[in-house]
């Protein structure tokens, strides 16, 4: 029927009798029967079935024909005769675990996960204590933990607490990292090419300067397999292979489906191999993913978000501890990983409890340090509105921005004033509670500390815990160093964890 006509009818038009034969289940919206035949003695097709009055004379259920729901999906149906064979091709039957997914097996505390909060209510006033005073404050304080984010829990320290933690996390940055990092920006004649058609654009840069230090370990070789640990679309896959060539081997690694990979569209000859796991990296034991048996892999990642780089150190971790015992495992000959986003770091995940436990950080710290790490990496207003005018504006052949210096401050930092004591508004008790104003020239932040001294305490956040990661690497049995892969005016997350094994030859 066509739209204007079904448009036209009234409301309340008289709905014709159905035909012999037919559901009698009336369309509405199309202003007709629905089109399926019906069993004998019924009046509803299968899909319609719950409309059945079977209290209707001559009603009759042919055994065999009733109608059960499918298990794979509660929204549709099934005769119940057909049901096994159903069953068999369900376009909603669930694939079968395959043996390398083993739930949670690289969370390093697995008894400290939590379920993600949604969403956060608003703050309420104080209720009217009730019973045991000191048990109503211990479950209020739960609730609150529970219900706020922790920027928000970092937002309502009292004002000694954040100022002993800026205190704690210089003193573990100078403590801990032991020298400036070193800056090593390199680059791969298989990218000249890519570069040059880019104009040096940031992503070819960055990709070309892994490419470079994967090769400076001496493992862009065609006997590696390459594992790209939260591959996206495959980009840096697909130009590792450019350099290697073929034959050459690839798995890539992502939770998420992504449109317009890489890797569908890489011709190679049939000698190389490419596959895609989409699975959560926490769920994957690669010592069971039979293709990289005796194999040597290489872990390759151009900005592994958070908690998914230590996600993936436990099962580089997994792995090598597995191959002492499995005769199946191949070797872990070296990583080279861009890191970032340490905001969206896990405590129950972080690749080395040991570390935390070592120096002290608890989980309340160790989420405070997380939201400040922001801090390295979120620029200041003038950067962020010259980058907008540079993007908005075609004309401009060159934009002058404001960069603070590449390298970090030296491992003997001068505390900034928040750290005084002797500074009277240092030593107030009260909550920061007071909504934090816009990060520009004429309001203080809430904090109290200027932007440089924000952006030196989020890198030094970003630093300690990187070292963790880099000294839990070191104990598996890598010669492992950060460096900074390209320059800071390139990308503000240009630090890369390098590590290759001990007896691996240079």
């Amino acid at each position: 029927m066509a739209k204007r006509k079904r448009a036209e009818m009234g409301k309340d038009e008289e709905i014709p009798p159905a035909r012999e034969n037919q559901c009698h289940f009336w369309v509405k919206r199309k202003g007709r029967y629905c089109h399926l035949g019906v069993a004998p003695t019924h009046e509803y097709c299968g899909q319609h079935v719950m409309y059945e009055d079977k209290t209707r004379p001559g009603y009759g259920e042919v055994p065999g024909h009733e109608r059960v729901p499918c298990p794979y999906d509660g929204g549709h149906n099934v005769a119940a005769k057909d049901l096994e064979k159903h069953m068999r091709k369900c376009n909603n039957k669930p694939e079968p675990i395959p043996l390398h997914f083993v739930e949670n097996i690289n969370v390093a505390q697995v008894d400290l996960l939590t379920p993600t909060v949604v969403s956060t209510p608003a703050p309420q006033p104080p209720s009217a204590p009730t019973g045991n005073a000191k048990e109503s404050e211990e479950t209020d304080a739960a609730a609150e933990a529970a219900a706020t984010t922790a920027r928000e829990r970092l937002f309502r320290l009292p004002r000694e607490t954040f100022t002993n933690l800026v205190s704690k996390v210089q003193r573990l940055y100078a403590e801990v990292i032991p020298k400036d990092l070193e800056t090593m920006v390199l680059t791969h004649p298989s990218m000249n090419e890519r570069l040059a058609a880019a104009g040096n654009g940031k992503h070819a840069v960055q990709q070309a300067s892994l490419l470079g230090h994967i090769d400076r370990l001496g493992l862009l070789e065609q006997g590696n397999v390459f594992v790209e640990f939260g591959a996206g679309k495959g980009e840096l896959a697909k130009w590792i292979y450019v350099a290697v060539g073929d034959p050459s081997k690839y798995v890539l690694i992502d939770r998420r489906n992504f449109r317009q990979k890489f890797d569908a569209n890489m011709k190679h000859n049939t000698a190389t191999w490419i596959d895609r796991l989409s699975m959560d990296i926490k769920d994957l034991d690669l010592t069971q993913y039979a293709r990289v048996n005796h194999e040597k892999i290489v872990a390759v990642s151009k900005h592994l978000c958070g908690a998914a780089t230590d996600l993936t150190l436990r099962c580089i971790a997994n792995y090598q501890t597995n191959a002492a015992t499995n005769e199946n495992t191949g070797s872990i000959e070296g990583i080279v990983i861009a890191l970032c986003c340490h905001h969206i770091c896990k405590f129950a995940m972080y690749a080395d409890p040991e570390y935390l436990q070592q120096w002290g950080i608890s989980e309340e710290e160790f989420e405070s340090m997380c939201v400040m790490s922001s801090w390295g990496t979120c620029g200041s207003w003038e950067q962020r509105q010259a980058a907008e005018e540079a993007r908005t504006t075609t004309t401009t052949t060159t934009t002058t921005t404001t960069i603070t210096p590449q390298h970090e401050p030296s491992s003997t930092p001068a505390p900034p004033s928040v750290t005084e004591p002797n500074t009277p508004t240092h030593v107030l008790t009260e909550p920061l509670n007071t909504a934090p104003p816009a990060d520009d020239t004429d309001q203080p932040h809430w904090t109290q500390l200027t932007f440089a001294e924000r952006e030196t305490l989020g890198l030094q956040c970003k630093r300690v815990l990187d070292y963790g990661r880099l000294a839990y690497l070191r104990r598996c049995g890598f010669e492992a160093e950060l460096v900074y892969y390209v320059d800071r005016k390139n990308s503000l997350e240009n630090l890369a964890l390098v590590a290759k094994r001990k007896n691996v030859v240079e």
